[in-house]
């Protein structure tokens, strides 16, 4: 707990705040968790050689205490968690202060307030955010410093913190701080002193008193304008007393033509109310037979209802059975579309039979052909081979007449011929076999071709059906999209035609309010008309001369823009203002209106709109760019714009009702806004747009039944088309399936059979085995066929051409007989071949016969089922035919009580026309009632006024006058009577309102003179509790400023031995006009400002201020980093026993590397550095004493041997690097 301001130490008893430990993890320096510490209650010294993290200890409390990072000599947060070698990439630094409140019990021995212990904590992330705790509890920044400030510690100024190079700082602030930012000696002192606390209320206090004497100052002169005003106004006074005379007649007159006009008035009103009452009356007949029209219009309307109740249900019927002619229909479609169907299956089943039947006809004609070519060919055969014995018989015949030459030849030849003839055989044989393979591959390829022919032609049928499908799906989609669209135009149509003909019926309230809205604009022209005649008659005034000082009509002063014209004309009514110079003018045409009685104006005086000349004059700068209306209006004579500014002032023009909203509305709300002459026009289009409603009804009328009736014709033309449509789709589809169905099995067939693929390959092996085997054997034999042609070239050649010749029909018939037998052979191959076509078209006729049958069938039934269909259909026809007619014959009856319905209605309408007429009349004779009765309230109020004027004049109201008085009164008499008297009066030249100016001056005086004061008062007030502050914060500050003198000079004589230092006021009327001047005398010699002495008498300087204010004001504790570092031995041992022998109600901790200053320490708390991290040893110096027993001396070495063994195990251990 601080002591009491003047008190040298802490109340005894009294509980103080001390830091036990800290301890520092991972902070600045220092490597994993490093307790600094404990420290002593009272002096603790911190040493170490420099670079290995003393400052770091400081660092550390004033990273707890809140302190940012450039405080601490860093930029970001991040940058205080250590980074060594061993010791990279941690994670956080963390600071814990550990604290306890104590109560003194002797130097060394305290006595620790229970519950009293409490850790402070503050963490660092390498994502530059910090985190508080209080005793592991998170926290904030605010609660720590208020809980430290609870405790005592002067956070606001730091006094508890003297950094390295700081201590001179404190001697040599100035006496005052220059600007409320800065702090000077005075501020300084002044915040220790607590007098701080009432500069804010002196400074409210002095703007309050500064006010109130402006305030003061001018109700003194109002006083004094109001007396000179009074008296001024005295002679005119006296004049308008001898004025009041003429006046009181005046009024007696005027109260009587009241009295009359209230009588006329009255009797007007008899004559309405009786012309009412007979109105009423008739209306209420009227009333009373449009009730009785309307029950029967109501009665004939219900009968109508039921007739068309009947007619709907009837329409009902017949849309029934159309929908079920329709089904009928659909169903026919499908029956129709089946039985084409069936028809064309059963067509192409006979096309394909018949085609077969004329292939096995043409097969079987083949086959006979065949069978008899063979049997021909063979007896050719036969008969070839006869012919070639008989001219072999020539050949030789011939051939022995040269037997002699060609007997060598032959007998070579008939010897080759020998040698060739096996050869020969082999090779016809060879090729019969080739022949007869290549036939048969032949006919088996021609119909795998057939086959996949038809394949080809079923997929093209089958994708032309799918394309079909597809086309009428999506027809079908589109026309049921149409038929929404229709349905929904037409059900569109409807309701636009009955809201048209609902319109219809509001036309009547429609032209009814437009044309009260047209007679309302007629008595707005009248009443301008009006207007316009007051202007010309005083305008005319003014030209005879009669009146000076008008100006006219002040819209009519001006120019503006035609955009901004009705802009100007609805938002300024003060434009019909009449301009005058004075008031006198004003009154002259007030009696000139009221003489001719033109009715009334209001006058705008120019004299009384002066004060308005400065705020003309000012340029505004209105928001987002708009524009005033005064700044548009051009007006020639510059003496009129106060005139234009009273009737506009700041009124801008908006472009539209947003932009005007967010002006109006806005944070500068002085601003009156009007729109522009696009949104005022839109509602002068309200009445046309009213007179175009009765035509664009009846047009939607017409225009919604016609689209109704062309969407209904549509939309029963798509719902008798679909159902067709849908069953074109539906067969499509079902050809699809057909052919779906059939192209497996003519795809099949395309597929070689096993056995046809077998036999092709089996065949084609053979024919390539066999030409092999041909073209071996021509090989072979090649040259017995080379000599054989030799030799019988030289026989030939030998024998004549006779011989040749014969040779050559040899030759001849024995190529016709080898050409004839495999001719033969090839023929009962194709016999074999042709057989089994047959038996193949047998057994598909046999299938072709069956499905035949079964589609008769199915079209047999689909035929029947379709008649039946009909039959069904022609029953519902006639249904429909017979609804038909009784829908027909039911629609004259609906025409018919239509017809008279309307006619009903177009009475009842004519009965209530005859209604809105009377009430017509009603309410031009209610108007006129209203106007006769505001004429009665307007009279009976001026006659009521009169008398009560006549009563203040004379003390008592006149008697009212009776009926048959004022019977005998004629209003023109009386009317002249009071021109005579307002005329004579008006010759006058009188101040009629002197007397009520005076008055109402002298009650302003009386009221300012109150008024100065209560001013005066609450000023006097105000003055003195401002003088009580000045007084009570002079003589607070004076007595702690000479507490604090006193200490300081006793404080600097005792550690300079004998100097002189003292705190002077620079005013010493007033010690905070100038501040606080810091003089000292160092020893032996002279005064001397602070900035001339040097740094170690600056250091004296600081430090014997610090201590008197500690002895003012104590706080719990006190860091000093080298204070110490430029006093010299003896200055330095001055310092260090006065906080050790003087202080003794705080905790000082003090870096030091002077052996004077930190010998004298209770406690010395070791910093050393090993391995870039740095380390710490707390030691008690009472524990070592020079020549002590070695037990004692042991000490110092063990802790020493625990420094030099700590090192040699962080050496020995490997590098720790930590991971993100």
């Amino acid at each position: 707990m601080a002591a009491a301001p003047g008190s040298g130490s802490a109340p005894e008893g009294a509980a103080r705040l001390m830091i036990t430990q800290m301890v520092l993890e991972n902070f600045k320096s220092y490597a994993g968790a490093q307790s600094v510490g404990p420290f002593h209650k009272s002096f603790s010294s911190v040493v170490g050689p420099n670079g290995s993290g003393k400052s770091n200890v400081i660092d550390a409390m004033l990273f707890v205490f809140g302190k940012r990072a450039k405080q601490l000599r860093l930029n970001k947060v991040s940058e205080l968690i250590h980074n060594s070698t061993y010791h990279r990439n941690l994670e956080q630094a963390r600071v814990s202060v550990h604290f306890q409140e104590i109560v003194d019990i002797d130097d060394e021995r305290y006595k620790v307030v229970p519950g009293s212990e409490f850790v402070i904590s503050r963490t660092a992330h390498r994502n530059n955010t910090s985190n508080y705790y209080i005793d592991d509890a998170k926290s904030n920044f605010k609660e720590v410093t208020e809980l430290l400030k609870d405790k005592g510690v002067d956070l606001d100024n730091n006094r508890f913190l003297i950094l390295q190079g700081e201590v001179e700082q404190i001697s040599m602030m100035k006496p005052k701080g220059q600007s409320e930012h800065e702090t000077g000696l005075l501020e300084y002192l002044e915040d220790i002193i607590g007098t701080d606390k009432y500069i804010p209320l002196l400074e409210e206090s002095s703007k309050r008193l500064e006010a109130l004497s402006e305030q003061r100052q001018s109700k003194l002169q109002r006083v004094k304008a109001a007396q000179k005003e009074r008296d001024g106004l005295a002679g005119d006074k006296e004049v308008a007393e001898m004025y009041l005379a003429k006046e009181r007649e005046c009024l007696g007159q005027q109260s009587m033509l009241a009295q009359l006009l209230v009588s006329m008035a009255k009797h007007n009103v008899d004559k309405i109310e009786s012309n009412l009452a007979r109105l009423e009356e008739k209306l209420a007949h009227e009333k009373e037979k449009f009730k009785d029209y309307d029950k029967a219009l109501k009665e004939h309307e219900e009968k109508y209802n039921v007739v068309t109740g009947e007619h709907q249900v009837i329409a009902k019927e017949l849309e029934k059975a159309h929908a079920t002619f329709k089904e009928f229909e659909r169903k026919d479609i499908k029956y129709r579309e089946d039985l084409k169907h069936l028809k064309q299956k059963l067509k192409k089943v006979e096309e394909k039979m018949a085609k077969d039947g004329t292939k096995a006809d043409e097969l079987q004609a083949e086959l006979a052909r065949l069978q008899e070519d063979v049997p021909a060919l063979q007896a050719r055969t036969a008969d070839l081979e006869l012919q070639l014995i008989k001219a072999q018989e020539v050949r030789t015949g011939l051939e022995e007449g040269i037997h002699a030459e060609v007997e060598g030849y032959r007998a070579q030849l008939e010897g080759v011929k020998a040698a060739l003839a096996p050869w020969e055989r082999q090779m016809k044989e060879v090729q019969a076999r080739i022949d007869v393979a290549a036939s048969e591959h032949g006919l088996l390829t021609k119909q795998h071709e057939d086959a996949k022919n038809r394949f080809a032609s079923a997929q093209l049928s089958l994708k032309a059906a799918q394309e079909t499908t597809r086309n009428k799906a999506g027809q079908v989609k589109e026309m049921e999209a149409a038929v929404e669209k229709y349905r929904r135009q037409a059900e569109k149509a409807r309701q636009e035609e009955a809201a048209a003909a609902a319109q219809m019926e509001q036309l009547d309230e429609v032209l009814r309010e437009v044309r009260g809205r047209v007679e309302q604009r007629r008595t707005d022209i009248n009443s301008q008309a009006s207007q316009g005649a007051v202007v010309k008659a005083l305008m005319e005034a003014r030209q005879r001369g009669e009146i000076h000082g008008i100006y006219g009509r002040l819209g009519d002063l001006g120019a503006i823009a035609k955009e901004y014209d009705i802009a100007v004309s609805t938002s300024c009514p003060a434009l019909d203002y009449i301009v005058v110079d004075t008031t006198s003018a004003a009154q002259r045409c007030v009696e000139l209106l009221r003489q001719r009685q033109l009715g009334v104006a209001t006058f705008l005086i120019l004299e009384k709109q002066q004060h308005l000349a400065g705020t003309v004059r000012e340029k505004k700068q209105p928001p987002e760019g708009v524009k005033r209306l005064f700044d548009l209006v051009k007006c020639p004579d510059d003496r009129l714009r106060v005139a234009f500014y009273f009737a506009m002032r700041d009124t801008v023009v908006a472009q539209d009702l947003e932009q005007a909203s967010r002006i109006a509305y806005g944070q500068d709300r002085r601003w009156r806004r009007v729109v522009t002459v696009k949104e005022l026009a839109a509602a002068e289009q309200e009445l046309l747009a009213s007179q175009e409603a009765l035509r664009d009804a009846r047009g939607r009328l017409s225009d919604a039944g016609a689209d109704a009736k062309n969407a209904e014709r549509m939309l029963s033309d798509l719902e008798t088309a679909i159902p067709k449509t849908r069953m074109e789709a539906e067969a499509a589809q079902a050809t699809a399936t057909d052919l779906q169905q059939r192209l497996g099995e003519l795809e099949a067939a395309t597929r070689v059979s096993c056995e046809d693929a077998a036999r092709l390959k089996a065949l084609g092996a053979e024919m390539a085995q066999e030409e092999r085997a041909l073209a071996e054997l021509r090989r072979k034999s090649e040259g017995l066929s080379r000599r054989a042609e030799e030799l019988q070239q030289q026989i030939v050649g030998a024998g004549g051409e006779k011989l040749r010749r014969q040779r050559a029909l040899c030759n001849k018939l024995q190529e016709d007989i080898t050409a004839c037998e495999s001719e033969a052979t090839k023929k009962g191959v194709q016999i074999g071949t042709t057989q089994r076509q047959l038996d193949k078209l047998a057994k598909e006729a046999g299938k072709a016969e069956m499905e035949r049958e079964k589609l008769m069938a199915q079209q047999t039934a689909a035929t029947q089922e379709l008649k039946d269909l009909e039959e069904a259909a022609l029953k519902v026809l006639e249904a429909v035919e017979a609804t038909k007619e009784a829908l027909a014959a039911k629609d004259v009856e609906l025409t018919a009580i239509r017809t008279e319905f309307e006619q009903r209605k177009k009475e009842l309408s004519i009965i209530r026309q005859m209604e809105v007429d009377i009430a017509g009349k009603i309410d031009e004779q209610k108007v006129a009632h209203k106007d006769e009765r505001g004429k009665l309230k307007h009279w009976g109020s001026k006659a009521k006024e009169y008398g009560q004027l006549i009563a203040e004049r004379d003390g008592a109201e006149p008697a009212p006058l009776d009926e048959v008085a004022l019977g005998m009164v004629d209003p023109k008499d009386v009317q002249y009577r009071i021109t005579i008297l307002e005329e004579e009066m008006g010759v006058m030249e009188v101040d009629l309102e002197a007397i009520a100016k005076w008055r109402a001056a002298d009650a302003e005086y009386s009221n300012r003179a109150r008024e100065l004061e209560a001013a005066t008062a609450e000023r006097d007030e105000v003055r003195r509790e401002h003088e009580e502050l000045r007084k009570r914060r002079l003589d607070e500050f004076m007595a702690g400023f000479n507490v604090i003198g006193l200490k300081l000079k006793e404080m600097y004589q005792m550690i300079t031995l004998g100097g002189d230092a003292e705190l002077e006021l620079v005013d010493s009327l007033d010690p905070f006009a100038e501040g606080i001047l810091f003089s000292v005398r160092p020893p032996k010699k002279s005064w001397k400002n602070i900035a001339n002495l040097s740094g170690g008498e600056k250091t004296l300087s600081s430090l014997s201020l610090v201590f008197a204010l500690h002895h003012f004001k104590p706080t719990p504790l006190y860091v000093m980093d080298e204070i110490d570092a430029a006093l010299d031995f003896k200055n330095v041992s001055i310092v260090g026993h006065y906080i050790k022998e003087r202080t003794k109600n705080a905790q000082f901790v003090i870096i030091s590397l002077r052996n004077n200053m930190f010998e004298l320490a209770d406690r010395l708390v070791g910093i050393y550095k090993t391995d870039n991290a740095t380390k710490s040893v707390a030691v008690n110096p009472h524990e070592f004493r020079v020549g002590a027993n070695s037990q004692r001396q042991c000490g110092g070495e063990g802790a020493a041997a625990r420094v030099a063994e700590e090192e040699q195990q962080q050496e020995q251990q490997p590098p720790q690097v930590a991971t993100a």
